[in-house]
């Protein structure tokens, strides 16, 4: 008797797990593809363009002052620590290079269209 109510926790258990995976998976998708008016709206008028403009600058000055200050931190350390950092960094991408996606990232994540 005990035996069967465990069992039968066990199924429907799994059964909702199942089904919750199974319908999680199709409404997270559900909103990508919707584009609001606002943001066409303002990629068509000139201020829209201009304020594109100002955002496009300030990303390209914050993306230079980072690799600036990278370069002068890598400038202040001594030249053992240097390869050292060096050494590292290619360890790093050779052994980052060839790992994929974490696999709730490819469950969820957005579809590739081909």
């Amino acid at each position: 008797m005990m035996r069967d109510k465990v069992l039968n926790k066990k199924i429907v258990l799994g059964a909702m797990i199942t089904s919750l995976c199974m319908l999680g998976g199709k409404t997270l998708h559900a909103q990508d593809a919707i584009e609001t008016p606002q943001t066409q709206q303002t990629s068509d008028t000139k201020s829209g363009r201009k304020l594109a403009e100002k955002q496009k600058e300030q990303e390209q000055k914050k993306k230079k002052a980072t690799a600036e200050a990278l370069k002068q931190h890598e400038k202040n350390q001594t030249p053992e620590v240097r390869k050292r950092m060096k050494e590292d960094a290619k360890r790093a991408n050779r052994n980052n290079s060839h790992k994929s996606k974490f696999f709730l990232g490819k469950l969820f994540g957005k579809k590739d269209e081909q």
